[in-house]
C-alpha cells in the first residue's frame, strides 16, 4: 500500500508542474503570423473572469504599438498612428487619448509580467480580436497603414534614409552637414539617441527695468552642447528639419504665474499638422516615447494641448497659446511686478499666430519693444 501511495505522489509531481503552463498552449495570431513566447516573454492565459490575459511587450511591439512603463502611476502607456492607450494596473477601464473605456478584466503584473486583456486595446488601435476556443487561438487583425515601429511615427513625416552607421558618423560633425543629411524626423530622433543628447531643465533670463526677457540656447549651441530643455530642443530639430517638409516652426503655450510654459515644434506635411514635443524623448521617464497631435489646422491644436498638458491637472493651467515660424524661439518678455500675459518682440508681430488667450483673466499676447541685451552662449 506504501508503494501506491508513492508511485502516485510521483506521478502527481510530474503531472502538476505541466498543469502550471497549460494556458502557455493558447496562441496569438497577428495578422497570419504566430507570436512566439518562452520564460523570458510569459505567456497568455485565461483569468478568473475567462478572459484572456497576454504578455504586454510581446504582443502589442508585433503590432507595431510603441509601449512605456509609467512606474509612478503603475500605467502602461501605448502608441501608434496618433491613438494613446493608457492602461492602469488593476482598474478596470483603460484610457483611449485621455477618454476612459470600461473592461470587465483588469491588467495586472504576474511573475514580475505585465499582462493585460487584449481585445479593448486593440480594437482602440482600430483592430479586429477574434477567439477560437476549438483551437485554443486568438486571431488580431490590426488596422493597415501601421507607422514606422519603433518610434511610433505616422509615414506621412518618412522613412528613416539613414542607418545607424551613418548616423553614428555625424555625431560630432560641422552642424551644417548633419543638417544636410538628416531629412526626416525618424533620422533626428536617431541622431539624439546616438549623441547621447540630454534633456535639462531651465532657460536664460535677462532682467530690465519693467519686463523681464527669457532665452533659449539657440540650435548652433545646442548641437555644441549637446543637451538642451523644451527651447533649446525645438530650436534643434528646427534647425536640422526645416528644409525638409512643407512648414516647420515652434509652438508656445504659457501658464499661470509660477508655473511657466513650454515650447514645441509643429511640422506641416501634405495639409496635416504635426505637433511633436521632442524633448521628452530624451527623459527618462518617456525613453523612446515620441508624443504626436496631428491636426488639419493649428487652431484645432488648443483643445488637445489642453487635456494634454492642462486639464487633467497634470502639468499647466494654459492661458495662452501661439505659433511662429523664426530661426530660433524668440525671446518671450513678462512685466515683473504684475502677473499678466506674455509679450513678445514688435518686430515678430506678423509672423505670430495668436491660438488661444484668456483676456479675462488678463492673460493675452502684446508686442513690445524687444530685449536691449542678448545672452552669451558657448
Amino acid at each position: 500500500m506504501k508503494k501506491r501511495y508513492l508511485l502516485l505522489i510521483a506521478v502527481l509531481l510530474i503531472l502538476i508542474p505541466n498543469l502550471g503552463f497549460a494556458d502557455s498552449e493558447i496562441k496569438i495570431m497577428i495578422d497570419g503570423f504566430q507570436v512566439q513566447f518562452d520564460q523570458n516573454t510569459g505567456f497568455p492565459y485565461i483569468d478568473e473572469n475567462g478572459r484572456i490575459q497576454v504578455p504586454v511587450s510581446a504582443v502589442l511591439e508585433s503590432c507595431g504599438i510603441f509601449v512605456v512603463w509609467d512606474d509612478q502611476n503603475r500605467t502602461v502607456i501605448t502608441q501608434k498612428d496618433g491613438v494613446r492607450v493608457e492602461i492602469p494596473i488593476g482598474k478596470n477601464y483603460i484610457t483611449k487619448n485621455y477618454t476612459q473605456i470600461e473592461i470587465d478584466t483588469a491588467a495586472r503584473i504576474k511573475d514580475g509580467r505585465t499582462y493585460l486583456p487584449i481585445r479593448k486595446v486593440m480594437e482602440s488601435y482600430g483592430g479586429e480580436v477574434k477567439w477560437d476556443s476549438s483551437a485554443q487561438t486568438v486571431f488580431i487583425t490590426t488596422a493597415k497603414n501601421s507607422s514606422i515601429l519603433r518610434f511610433n511615427l505616422p509615414p506621412e513625416l518618412g522613412m528613416p534614409k539613414l542607418s545607424k552607421e551613418e548616423i553614428n558618423e555625424l555625431v560630432g560633425a560641422d552642424p551644417q552637414i548633419i543638417q544636410e543629411k538628416i531629412s526626416t524626423v525618424y533620422d533626428f530622433i536617431q541622431y539624439m539617441e546616438s549623441a547621447g543628447y540630454r534633456s535639462v531643465s531651465g532657460d536664460t533670463h535677462i532682467e530690465g527695468k519693467v519686463y523681464n526677457w527669457s532665452f533659449n540656447r539657440p540650435a548652433l549651441s545646442t548641437i555644441k552642447v549637446n543637451e538642451g530643455n523644451c527651447g533649446a530642443t525645438s530650436n534643434l530639430a528646427n534647425y536640422i528639419l526645416k528644409d525638409d517638409y512643407d512648414e516647420v516652426g515652434f509652438v508656445f503655450f504659457s501658464a499661470d504665474s509660477g508655473q511657466g510654459g513650454h515650447i514645441i515644434n509643429y511640422i506641416k506635411q501634405d495639409e496635416k499638422y504635426y505637433i511633436i514635443d521632442f524633448v521628452k524623448y530624451p527623459m527618462s521617464d518617456y525613453k523612446g516615447f515620441i508624443d504626436i497631435v496631428t491636426v488639419d489646422d493649428l487652431k484645432d491644436f488648443p483643445e488637445e494641448c489642453i487635456i494634454r498638458y492642462g486639464d487633467r491637472g497634470r502639468l499647466y493651467q494654459i492661458k495662452i497659446i501661439i505659433s511662429y515660424q523664426a530661426d530660433n524661439q524668440i525671446p518671450i518678455g513678462y512685466n515683473r511686478r504684475e502677473a499678466v500675459g506674455r509679450f513678445f518682440p514688435i518686430d515678430m508681430k506678423d509672423s505670430i499666430t495668436v491660438l488661444y488667450e484668456t483676456p479675462s483673466e488678463g492673460k493675452i499676447v502684446d508686442f513690445i519693444k524687444g530685449p536691449e541685451k542678448q545672452p552669451k552662449w558657448d
